[in-house]
């Protein structure tokens, strides 16, 4: 991540292990899931590189995928380090009408991905303003609600705050400063 990158990217980007906790494989022929490296085990709290963080998995077994240990629709035990992890794996059904590995996003009741189960993840929440319908509304521009939020919140940067804030020098309302200085035509 670029240290000149979008401030929302970067804070999308610290979420990915927070999105990862929620996504596992399920497994299909096996072929495009990792043996060690990704969550295919329901349940099992991560990957099994993960869950047995003591067991080194030498060079040449890193790039396995699960079909690699799956002959003729069932399990074999292609080595010895795959022992301590072994009661775990032989419990999975390997499933035999299954076209292809997909993706299962747990928040979702479906296991399909969706932004709004995502930001519910995400986000905080509250008890609800009081007087939301009031500011949000059909037909009403959000420019407007988000204004009159800030209204009703004293936020908005008036002369008298900016004054407070010591931006400006001046508490004296622009319109009253533009009245002042526009002459008026006597008839």
């Amino acid at each position: 991540m670029s240290i000149t990158g979008s401030g929302t990217w970067k804070w999308l980007y610290s979420l990915k292990d927070l999105a990862l906790l929620h996504m596992r494989r399920q497994l299909g022929p096996g072929e495009d899931i990792s043996l060690f490296y990704d969550q295919w085990i329901p349940g099992n709290g991560g990957s099994l590189a993960v869950q047995y963080p003591d067991i080194l998995i030498p060079t040449q077994m890193q790039s396995w995928k699960v079909c690699d240990i799956i002959q003729n629709g069932t399990w074999v035990l292609k080595d010895q380090l795959l022992q301590p992890m072994w009661s775990l794996i032989s419990q999975q059904s390997i499933p035999t009408n299954s076209p292809s590995d997909n993706w299962l996003w747990s928040v979702s009741t479906s296991g399909a991905f969706c932004f709004k189960s995502a930001w519910n993840l995400v986000r905080t929440s509250g008890p609800q303003f009081q007087f939301a319908g009031l500011v949000w509304f059909q037909c009403q521009s959000p420019k407007m609600g988000a204004c009159l939020l800030r209204a009703m919140h004293a936020k908005l940067l008036t002369r008298d705050v900016l004054k407070s804030l010591g931006i400006t020098n001046t508490d004296m309302c622009v319109c009253v400063m533009h009245h002042k200085k526009v002459p008026t035509l006597e008839l």
